[in-house]
């Protein structure tokens, strides 16, 4: 017996958010070890000039840029593990919504006041 319908939808369901979720790990994790480091640099320098404050702005925003990103790859990525899981009982989809709700709180670490 092969395979039904819903099944394969809940199997191809669950990989797209495994990958939205490793994608939203990326960005997190870049965040974590570029973007941020960078700013705290910035953040460091006494007497910033014009062009340094420009550049800790366009840093900041990059900063919550990503970290929205990945916010909203955790959740939507979430949202559809989820579903795939209720319905299939896959492990790939709990597997795939544990990831996207890392992904998730990463971003929400980054981009919002949630963790300050």
């Amino acid at each position: 017996m092969g395979n039904s319908a819903s099944e394969i939808t809940m199997k191809k369901l669950s990989v797209a958010a495994l990958t939205m979720g490793t994608i939203g790990i990326l960005l997190g994790l870049y965040i974590m070890f570029e973007v941020a480091p960078y700013l705290e640099y910035l953040d460091g320098i006494t007497n910033p000039s014009r062009v340094m404050r420009g550049e800790w702005m366009r840093t900041h925003n990059l900063k919550m840029n990503l970290g929205t990103g990945s916010m909203g790859l955790g959740f939507v990525g979430f949202i559809m593990a989820l579903v795939a899981g209720i319905k299939s009982k896959e492990t790939l989809a709990w597997v795939a919504s544990a990831l996207c709700l890392v992904t998730f709180f990463m971003g929400a670490a980054y981009a919002t006041h949630m963790f300050s």
